[in-house]
């Protein structure tokens, strides 16, 4: 991995970890849509996968774990993986 994809992986990882602070609409941040895109745009599974599991983590553990969260961390990996399928499959 090349000094210019680190950068935009940290980037990434930054501005995720953020947008759990920036006041919102309640269920409307942009984990579900950076997951997709990383998902497209990622070379490898592991870093596609990486990168919003450790955002949104460190952000849980600075607003605080709560139940269920297992629930709320699955549909960023299947936007992940629906990433990858689009990527391969054409429209």
């Amino acid at each position: 991995m090349n000094l210019n994809r680190w950068v935009g992986a940290i980037f990434l990882c930054l501005v995720l970890f953020a947008s759990r602070f920036i006041p919102h609409p309640d269920n409307f941040t942009p984990f579900l849509a950076l997951s997709l895109f990383i998902g497209f745009f990622c070379r490898g599974y592991w870093w596609a996968l990486f990168l919003p599991l450790v955002s949104i983590g460190l952000s849980d553990l600075q607003l605080g774990l709560y139940p269920g969260w297992a629930f709320v961390y699955i549909p960023f990996v299947l936007a992940v993986f629906l990433g990858f399928f689009l990527k391969a499959k054409p429209l």
